[in-house]
């Protein structure tokens, strides 16, 4: 995760706003990104409580890796 830049997700507890609390999250995604869990052998979108791969996009990603 470290393509991923310094932040993407917060704390509901540093949030200025109130956000709705949810059992068993650890956080929200912040404003400038997009966040989701795809199977990762066919890439398709997985629903909640499912194990899969983290794929995020935003201004602070890094487009690809140097090796």
């Amino acid at each position: 995760m470290t393509e991923a830049g310094p932040v993407l997700a917060m704390c509901l507890a540093f949030a200025k706003e109130p956000f709705e609390i949810k059992s068993g999250a650890c956080g929200t995604v912040v404003r400038n990104a997009e966040m989701k869990i795809v199977d990762p052998d066919t890439g398709a979108s997985l629903r909640r409580n499912q194990a899969g791969e983290i794929c995020i996009a935003g201004d602070q990603i890094m487009k690809g890796i140097h090796s």
